[in-house]
């Protein structure tokens, strides 16, 4: 009987990672055979730095790239009425990106597990909205931050969210960028990515109808900080 076990054992351990090679190889297949354009318009571009912003659309290109999905940056103040995308999301800036203007020297603390952003929900939805909290981010990066640190940890806090809204889902898995809670690490090191289980939720749930551009005098939902 333990010998049974034993085998079985060594049967799963040895088929799992053969099973997700092939799982990320037809994920791979997916994406080149059908990318989606995700319009993101941003409110308040302008508290990110120019070096900020440059690394911060690179890094959420590469997480996104393996689901299929082509961020298309949108300023929020410059939206038209009449373009087509597959997919619409909608961000804001609260606080500045940047060391010289954030709260990092008004002597407060940062609790243990502080809200870096949120997504909005209404009625058990999750919608297209979210925000990023500037001044949690950048005492959590702490002093003397790299401008490109700082893109990377916002493509990272960007991509989580944007996770919730093209699965629909508030799950978290236990590991990848869609995890519940990130480390310093995991905001600014290198090889962070979205584990394959969340990959493929992407790339299930947000082969969508078309989405038409949020119009220039619709209301949307107020997103708390």
């Amino acid at each position: 009987m333990a010998i049974s076990r034993l085998f079985n054992a060594g049967r799963a351990f040895i088929m799992r990672p053969i099973f997700t090679i092939l799982f990320v190889c037809s994920l791979s297949v997916c994406a080149h055979a059908e990318t989606r354009t995700l319009a993101l318009y941003l409110k308040h571009p302008e508290r990110v730095s120019a070096e900020s912003g440059q690394m911060m659309r690179s890094e959420l290109k590469r997480l996104l790239d393996p689901a299929g999905i082509d961020v298309v940056w949108k300023d929020f103040s410059d939206r038209k009425g009449g373009e087509d995308f597959d997919l619409v999301a909608v961000g804001s800036i609260e606080g500045s990106c940047t060391a010289d203007e954030s709260d990092l020297n008004k002597g407060t603390s940062l609790r243990a597990r502080a809200i870096l952003a949120d997504a909005a929900v209404a009625a058990d939805r999750i919608l297209p909205y979210f925000n990023v909290d500037c001044p949690h981010l950048m005492q959590m990066l702490g002093n003397g931050n790299d401008p490109a640190m700082v893109g990377r940890a916002l493509a990272r806090v960007i991509g989580h969210e944007l996770y919730h809204i093209l699965a629909r889902t508030p799950q978290h898995p236990n590991t990848g960028l869609a995890k519940a809670a990130f480390s310093l690490d995991d905001l600014i090191a290198p090889g962070l990515n979205f584990d394959v289980i969340s990959l493929g939720r992407i790339s299930r749930v947000s082969i969508a109808k078309r989405a038409k551009t949020i119009q220039p005098g619709a209301s949307h939902p107020r997103i708390s900080s």
